[in-house]
């Protein structure tokens, strides 16, 4: 399998639990994870780190997060080129790490996805919510046409990452 390759993987759970999982994080660990308060803000963070490398995660047949109920507790399905897969997967697991490590570790945690955001992302900030509006509108089953996109942002450099399709339907995203 080559490094552009698409990898996809699903489970039971939130998006940064499973990927603690995968990276070998303590069990001890992540049952840990699952009481500190505002984690949603981490599972958002990662969310987009996702997001930011081109890929995509699903949630399927949501379910209450408990004390946070706005927090996705489902079936998660993650796509992402194999390149990016590991990265994705030790960040989430060295960011649950901080924010279990003391009660400032989520902050931590959080600068930690935002740093590796920045660091190593395909995407410009621009071509980010550009592929938020594109997902959204598929979400709600409306088309996105490429005049609805900011005018600074390059449609044609989307399609060649991989990122975007331009279809008979407008723009989708191609995760």
């Amino acid at each position: 399998m080559s490094n552009g390759e698409w990898v996809e993987d699903e489970w039971e759970g939130t998006l940064a639990e499973g990927l603690a999982r995968r990276a070998d994080l303590d069990p001890s660990d992540i049952e840990l994870f699952k009481n500190v308060e505002g984690r949603s803000d981490l599972e958002v963070a990662i969310d987009e780190l996702v997001e930011a490398l081109g890929g995509a995660v699903e949630y399927t047949e949501p379910t209450a997060g408990g004390a946070e109920t706005h927090l996705i507790v489902s079936r998660v399905h993650l796509r992402l080129r194999e390149a990016a897969w590991k990265l994705v997967e030790q960040a989430a697991g060295l960011a649950v790490a901080l924010a279990v490590l003391n009660p400032g570790g989520l902050v931590n945690a959080l600068q930690l996805v935002r740093t590796v955001i920045d660091a190593a992302t395909i995407l410009s900030p621009a071509e980010r919510d550009a592929v938020r509006l594109i997902m959204e509108n598929q979400r709600s089953g409306h088309p996105t046409s490429r005049h609805a996109l900011d005018p600074g942002v390059d449609v044609d450099s989307l399609i060649a990452k991989g990122v975007v399709i331009d279809g008979e339907n407008g723009l989708s995203v191609s995760a």
